[in-house]
Parts: structure tokens; C-alpha cells; sequence
């Protein structure tokens, strides 16, 4: 009985643990006493001593069940007060603790047995740093095993083999990680519209059988491309990711994907499957305690606008408002936020929405909000009160050193013709957007031209 032998091997401390776990009067506390007591096995007294009645071949199931049992606690302990060097998380901890404490304990082949297992949960899970700590293991096991010494030298030149190839894989992984973390500063560096330093991978191709290289690999090639091609390796790396379980923090890794997919989407042009990315984010139970959720939620909201979704925008706008974002961050957002209101033709939450003192701004953001108020008017058919705020800002002696005085005249122009009615040939849209490539992106410009040259001319 192995259980038996465990005991046995316990030190007076360990033993003195055990006890204290146990309750004397138990089943489970009688057996463990008398195994500790007694050398050699009597299955009858054994019997007798546990559940106080004659042993009968018939009742051989009790026995092993309750030894099942106390073994069940008596390895939960080891694993307890075990220091081990690899974390509990990994699905081989509780077999590479039992091994380590078997061969402690002088139990080479049930720590043989304990290390065959832990290695191959390990190698399911290609974790190479895992099997290496595993692998000095079985190397000591090897050392103090009974077999002799022609199948023992075998057996250990046969685990260094393993030890090279683990650190030729092990080495492919972080080499592929580093090239990641390279790709990503890059692609950082032209998002900030910096001049990046060449960024090259390092020569060696990784196994195909390394998955975790493979996947960290797509994902730097990912972030050297663009569009199709970055879609495709984001694509590549997320299958990678559903067949490797050795990548930390999966779930994060998952959502940080789809996020990066969404966007490569939306250089792409195509709206519809970065919306669908996005989607897929929302509907994951981790994204609440993801890292990044604000970022994604921001970018979620500039590809709704993009997509002319701006009701839904609006959604995910209040829900970034309620976490009280940065500065920086809440100004990107209350334009955008302006954006859909202004779209959905919402004048009262446009007029909400606006500062109601702007006299401490400066006067080209005092113009751009007094421009925002005369959209408000306009949505709410007051083309009069429109037309009055837009002249009390030709009166305003600093408009010309501004770069909206153009874009106060075109307003003027639009009340004439399309609010007022007031005949005339000249349409100056096509010549603004001539002379004023520089404002056409901005909000009050984007409303007035699709009012001037959208359907209807309203």
C-alpha cells in the first residue's frame, strides 16, 4: 500500500501536522495513527482498529475507500506546506510537489510516477520552462533509482537531450516575445509620428511546433503591417492562441486580439467586421476587469462615428463619462460626443452638452463652441437666432487671426440660401473645400457640408 509508505517516510514534524488535521475520533485519524504505528501491515487489525468490527473480504471496498481518502489530504498538505519553484496555477504543480517530496522522502519510483505525469501535462501545454525545472527532477530521480548503471546512463543521456531541445524551444519563445515587444514600440513610435528605428526580427525561424513562439511572432508581424495583411496575422495568432494553454493571462491576451483586429478593420475599410470585433469584446465576461477598457471603448466609440452609428456611440459614451477619464482622454471624448449629438440632430443635448461659460477659453475654442450653439439653432428651425450669433462673430475684432472666418461667412451663406431661401448661383461649398483642405474634418464644417450637398439641401 503506497499510502502506507507515505506515512512511513513522514518526518516527526510532518507527522505531527497530519495529526493536527486529523480528528482523533475519525475514521480517517484511526487509520492514519495505526499506519504511522505500524511497520507491517494486518488488514484485520487494521480493520478493527478503523471501524471497531471484524474484517470479511466483503468489506475490502470500506478500507480502501478511507484510505483513498486520508491520502487525498495527506497529498493536499504536502502541497500545502510544499516551496515550490513553479506556480500553483499550472495543471502539473500538485504532481511535480508530490514527486519532489516522493524522492525527498526516498520514494524514487512514485516519484518517477509523479514526474512522468507532471511532464506530460507539461508537454501538452509546450511549457518548456515548466518541463525544464521537471527535468532536473527526473535527472535526480534517475541518480538515486535502483535500475543499474548501463539503463541508468541511457535514461540520463536521453533526459539531456530533452534538456537541449527544451531550451531550444524555451529559447524560441522568448526570442519571439522580444521580437513582439520590439514590433509593438515600433508601431507605437508611428502612431506618435515619430521617425522609428529599423526594427529587424531575429534570424531564426521558430519550430513549428512552438506555438507560443508562432503566436507572439504573428502578433509582431501583425504590428509591422497594416491592413489585409496585419488582419490576416491577427487572425493567424488568435488560432495560435485557442491551441496553446501556456500563454499567460489568455483571456487578456484574447480581448488585447480583437481589439487590435477591430482597429486593423478600420484601416482596412471594412466598418462592418471592426464593429463585429468590437462586439465580440463586449460580449467576453472578462472585458470588465481588463486592463485596457477605457482604450477599447474609446476606439469603439470613434468607429461607431465612423460608421455613422452615432445613437450607439452615444451609448458607449456615457459609459466611459461614468469611469471619469483623464483629462486628455475626457477632451477626445466630448468632441466625439459632440460629433454624435450634432449627427443625430440632437439640439438640446448639444446645447447640454456645451460649457455655459466660455469666457475663460481662448477665442478660436470660444468660436468653434459659439459655431456649435448656431448648429443647435439651426436643428431647432431657429435659422434667426442662428444668423444673429453668427454676425455678433464678425463683429469680434481677433476672428481674422483665427482660421474660422471663412467658416462664419459659409454658415452666413447657408442661412441665406437653404434656411431663408434667398435665390442666388453662387454655391461656395466646392470652393471652400479648394481653398480649405485644413478645416473640412473639423465638426461644425463636416455638419454644414452634408447639409449643403447631401440629399435634399437642407
Amino acid at each position: 500500500m503506497f499510502l502506507h509508505k507515505m506515512i512511513q517516510a513522514l518526518s516527526p514534524e510532518e507527522a505531527a501536522d497530519i495529526s493536527r488535521r486529523l480528528n482523533p475520533q475519525s475514521n480517517a485519524g484511526r487509520l492514519f495513527r495505526y499506519l504511522r504505528k505500524h511497520a507491517e501491515l494486518d488488514k484485520a487489525a487494521l480493520y478493527r482498529k478503523v471501524f471497531s468490527r471484524s474484517y470479511t473480504p466483503a468489506s475490502d471496498h470500506l478500507l480502501r475507500n478511507e484510505a483513498r481518502l486520508l491520502k487525498q489530504r495527506l497529498t493536499a498538505a504536502i502541497q500545502e506546506s510544499a516551496q515550490s519553484d513553479i506556480a500553483p496555477l499550472y495543471p502539473y504543480y500538485a504532481d511535480y510537489v508530490m514527486a519532489g517530496w516522493c524522492l525527498g522522502h526516498q520514494l524514487t519510483e512514485a516519484a518517477g510516477k509523479y514526474a512522468a505525469r507532471a511532464e506530460a501535462a507539461a508537454l501538452e501545454m509546450q511549457s518548456w520552462a515548466g518541463l525544464l525545472k521537471i527535468n532536473r527532477l527526473l535527472f535526480r530521480i534517475t541518480q538515486f533509482g535502483k535500475s543499474g548503471y548501463a539503463k541508468k546512463s541511457g535514461r540520463l543521456l536521453e533526459l539531456r537531450q530533452r534538456h537541449e531541445e527544451y531550451l531550444q524551444r524555451l529559447l524560441e519563445d522568448e526570442r519571439s516575445y522580444a521580437d513582439f515587444v520590439g514590433a509593438a514600440a515600433y508601431k507605437l513610435q508611428l502612431n506618435l509620428r515619430k521617425d522609428p528605428e529599423t526594427f529587424v526580427f531575429h534570424a531564426a525561424q521558430p519550430s513549428p511546433d512552438s506555438v507560443a513562439a508562432l503566436y507572439y511572432r504573428e502578433k509582431a508581424l501583425a504590428y509591422l503591417n497594416e491592413g489585409v495583411q496585419a488582419v490576416q496575422h491577427l487572425q493567424d495568432a488568435g488560432t495560435l492562441l485557442d491551441r496553446s494553454s501556456d500563454i499567460p493571462e489568455r483571456s487578456s491576451e484574447r480581448i488585447a486580439l480583437q481589439a487590435a483586429l477591430a482597429m486593423e478593420y478600420v484601416f482596412a475599410g471594412e466598418l462592418a467586421e471592426s464593429l463585429s470585433a468590437f462586439a465580440r469584446i463586449l460580449e467576453s465576461p472578462h472585458f470588465a476587469a481588463y486592463n485596457g477598457k477605457n482604450l477599447v471603448l474609446f476606439n469603439y466609440v470613434s468607429t461607431l462615428i465612423k460608421a455613422a452609428q452615432y445613437e450607439d456611440a452615444l451609448q458607449i459614451v456615457a459609459r466611459l463619462e461614468a469611469e471619469k477619464p483623464e483629462p486628455v482622454v475626457a477632451e477626445r471624448l466630448f468632441a466625439m460626443k459632440c460629433y454624435a449629438l450634432v449627427f443625430t440632430g440632437d439640439a438640446a443635448g448639444l446645447k447640454s452638452a456645451l460649457p455655459a461659460d466660455i469666457s475663460a477659453y481662448d477665442l478660436s475654442v470660444k468660436i468653434y463652441y459659439r459655431l456649435l450653439f448656431t448648429i443647435a439653432f439651426l436643428l431647432k428651425g431657429d435659422g434667426e437666432a442662428a444668423e444673429r450669433e453668427l454676425l455678433n462673430m464678425q463683429q469680434l475684432k481677433g476672428l481674422r487671426l483665427t482660421v474660422y472666418e471663412p467658416v462664419v461667412k459659409l454658415f452666413l451663406h447657408y442661412i441665406d440660401r437653404y434656411v431663408y431661401r434667398i435665390p442666388g448661383t453662387e454655391d461656395p461649398a466646392q470652393t471652400f473645400r479648394a481653398e480649405h483642405p485644413g478645416l473640412l474634418g473639423t465638426l461644425p464644417v463636416s455638419w454644414l457640408l452634408s447639409r449643403m450637398e447631401g440629399p435634399g439641401k437642407k
